[in-house]
């Protein structure tokens, strides 16, 4: 076991507004905001103080629990062969690989193809020979690059 050398165990929570995930739960708060479901997260730290583990757990776990448990995990993981663990694909990235789409069916693509999309936005300035007046003229947006601007609230 890793108690000779892991000593330092801190466990704390945050308060959340959102409800998306799993792990936002109604439990003992920290922040004493009992009204706000939360997410509670753990600390393993060796002698000196440095972070050896952390784990995030459902908001409803308990303190003996949440030790138990990263205690448990990294005694496992002392005893494999790699520091490296093999990522676990979400059923969400696994159905965006094979269909290509986001939840929301836009198109999935790399960050570089983004910026390449968005980079096609401009303003132009318009000015009308009859009478000289001037007015800005923005190009027509695409689906995705108005689900971007919306994801950063971002007003054109």
């Amino acid at each position: 076991m890793l108690f000779d050398t892991l000593v330092l165990f801190d466990l704390s929570s945050s308060f959340c507004y959102g409800r998306k995930s799993d792990l936002v739960k109604h439990g003992y708060s920290r922040d004493h905001r009992s009204d706000r479901p939360q997410i509670v997260y753990g600390l393993l730290c060796d002698r000196e103080g440095r972070p050896v583990a952390v784990e995030v757990l459902p908001g409803n776990t308990s303190d003996p629990k949440a030790f138990t448990r990263l205690v448990d995990r990294e005694s496992a993981q002392a005893s494999r062969k790699s520091v490296v663990a093999p990522a676990v694909r979400s059923q969400s990235a696994r159905r965006k690989d094979e269909t290509g789409r986001t939840a929301s069916g836009l198109r999935v693509q790399s960050f570089q193809d983004l910026l390449k999309d968005l980079a096609t936005l401009s303003r132009h300035r318009v000015q009308l020979t009859s009478s000289g007046a001037e007015f800005p003229r923005l190009t027509e947006s695409t689906a995705l690059q108005r689900h971007v601007l919306e994801l950063l609230d971002v007003a054109v």
